[in-house]
């Protein structure tokens, strides 16, 4: 037969480009096209859904880190005001059971040996005694503290004067008036003594607010994270 493959009785099974011995037609070539989905592969709308599931997967983690951020710094904020608190335990409250009173300094009577924004410390073991040349503390006008050094003492009345003033205070006070004796100071520290002991409501609660805050976001946060785990759990045993 003439365009039969050499050797077989029957025509080709299928179209092909060549040219067969002794044969001068030319049969056109035929492409071919693989399916689409082979082996059941999920093909383009699988590749489709890839962005959407990774952005679905990546969102949680994506909260989480913006809670564990907020928690962190609440923390450090807490960390912060409780250190604060500590110093000013330290500065105010230690020392009283030894009888020293802290009295911050509000003016310069007394430079250079005590200073406004200082705070100075008060023996009150000392009270109601005085020698000339000490420096005493003792209650003036409406219960307010001065400090001032014993210049005389004599018939249980006492007279002062500043350190930086040119002259004597003008009325002297009574021996028992004296509530104690300047022992030492903390330089410029009250400057940021003062404003906290005015307000302390104030800082009970930005304190109380911050640890409120730090609970919350770190509740959070774990919480966020045993949600992660447990779909990454129920993704691999599915």
């Amino acid at each position: 037969m003439e365009n039969a493959y050499p050797g077989e009785g029957s025509p080709l099974p299928y179209p092909q480009t060549s040219m067969q011995p002794g044969n001068n037609a030319i049969y056109p070539q035929q492409q071919y096209v693989p399916p689409r989905n082979p082996g059941g592969y999920p093909g383009a709308a699988y590749a489709q859904q890839m962005p959407v599931m990774q952005q679905q997967a990546q969102t949680p983690s994506k909260k989480r880190t913006v809670l564990k951020t907020l928690a962190s710094a609440f923390d450090v904020m807490l960390i912060v005001e409780l250190v604060i608190v500590a110093m000013l335990a330290a500065i105010l409250v230690l020392p009283r059971p030894f009888g020293l009173e802290p009295y911050v300094v509000q003016t310069q009577s007394m430079t250079p040996t005590i200073s406004a924004g200082d705070i100075a410390y008060i023996d009150t073991t000392k009270a109601s005694t005085a020698k000339a040349g000490e420096v005493v503390a003792f209650s003036v006008g409406d219960g307010q503290l001065c400090m001032h050094r014993a210049m005389d003492v004599s018939n249980g009345a006492v007279q002062t004067k500043g350190d930086a003033n040119d002259h004597p205070d003008a009325a002297t006070i009574p021996v028992t008036s004296i509530r104690g004796h300047y022992a030492w100071k903390i330089p410029n520290i009250g400057i940021y003594v003062a404003p906290v002991l005015a307000n302390i409501p104030a800082v009970v609660a930005v304190i109380a607010a911050t640890a409120l805050a730090a609970y919350a976001t770190g509740k959070a946060a774990n919480k966020k994270n045993e949600e992660i785990l447990t779909t990454k759990q129920g993704r691999k045993s599915a």
